[in-house]
């Protein structure tokens, strides 16, 4: 019996920052994933997995107790050091399928857990949206659903590491810097959500986005911006600690205008990655003989 195992990626987060000194993301899910395939294992036959993808296998054996070997396959439409939660939807698809093909169940909690003993995770495996202690994974708070929207997604180049950037000594003065800025961002989140208000969930993802200024400064953030006001966006959504950024819209009828355009207005600067829809689904699976 195999089990595979779908988690979310992300294109960045609607926000990130600390409110009071506690630190939190807001997820930014799309419908794109890692997939995790496993069964008990049966032959001698290995199959390589990337490290912080085997960490999970061993974290859950681990957690849950399990003596029997757990043959996993791990496939991923996301890419790494971009901001995209790769690992975080690697570690959640690996922890969850181990424990099924094991018999097993993980929790929401349980899973964040697991991650985070890893390195710092996103929530995207979590149902709709959700703002979220990506360090300590202390605070966890649903925020309703997504509207239907797309994001278009681009890349301005290289790799972040995540647990490298969490190290910088000159976050903690930082984030508290851009305190008053996020509290505004996330009030205005919640209440778009609630009323499923696309320009409130926009502007509160721009707010972010500009906030972060001081911590990973986008040259083109303002250009972007306004290029993207003028397309019809309702807003820019950036991943806080990666090289990813996105448009936000409510249809793709100017997705031929965005691809075509792109190069006119950013030249090299920005790379067109993907067009996707945003994702209230979470973490899922299917049983397969």
């Amino acid at each position: 019996m195999e089990f595979v195992v779908k988690s979310p990626g992300a294109c960045g987060e609607l926000i990130q920052g600390q409110i009071d000194g506690q630190n939190f993301l807001v997820t930014c899910p799309i419908e794109r994933y890692s997939i995790a395939t496993a069964w008990p294992k049966t032959t001698t036959q290995t199959h390589e997995l990337p490290y912080k993808a085997q960490q999970a296998v061993a974290v859950t054996k681990e957690y849950l107790r399990i003596v029997r070997d757990i043959d996993v396959v791990l496939y991923s439409e996301l890419k790494d050091g971009k901001g995209m939660a790769s690992s975080s939807a690697d570690i959640s698809a690996v922890c969850l399928a181990v424990a099924l093909a094991a018999g097993r169940h993980l929790s929401m909690q349980e899973l964040a857990r697991l991650a985070l003993s890893i390195e710092p995770s996103d929530a995207t495996f979590y149902p709709g949206i959700v703002q979220f202690d990506h360090l300590q994974g202390h605070f966890l708070r649903p925020l309703g659903h997504f509207p239907e929207a797309y994001i278009c997604i681009f890349d301005q180049g290289g790799v972040i590491d995540t647990v490298e950037f969490n190290a910088r000594e000159d976050l903690i003065s930082k984030r508290a810097a851009k305190e008053k800025e996020i509290q505004k961002a996330l009030t205005l989140l919640v209440e778009g959500l609630r009323k499923g208000d696309m320009i409130k969930i926009g502007t509160a993802a721009t707010m972010s986005a500009y906030a972060n200024q001081r911590i990973l400064p986008r040259p083109y953030l303002a250009d972007l911006d306004a290029w993207g006001k003028a397309l019809g966006a309702n807003g820019v959504i950036v991943a806080h600690s990666g090289t990813v950024c996105g448009l936000l819209l409510t249809d793709l009828k100017k997705l031929d205008d965005i691809r075509k355009g792109l190069s006119v207005e950013f030249g090299n600067t920005l790379t067109f990655l993907d067009c996707v829809k945003v994702y209230n689904g979470g973490i899922h699976f299917v049983r397969r003989s």
